[in-house]
């Protein structure tokens, strides 16, 4: 994953956990949300793995 990937990644979970309307506001999913974030750190990893 190259760095406009991840941009883009990140991009793609702060409009779907709406961050970008009001970042003071609670997560209604957090787990989901967390879980995303999971998904993103361990993409490299998985990723070089494979190779």
């Amino acid at each position: 994953m190259d760095a406009e990937d991840l941009r883009s990644e990140i991009r793609r979970v702060r409009r779907r956990f709406e961050m970008d309307d009001d970042p003071n506001e609670m997560i209604n999913d957090f787990d989901a949300f967390r879980d995303e974030l999971e998904m993103l750190v361990y993409r490299a990893v998985n990723e070089a793995q494979q190779e």
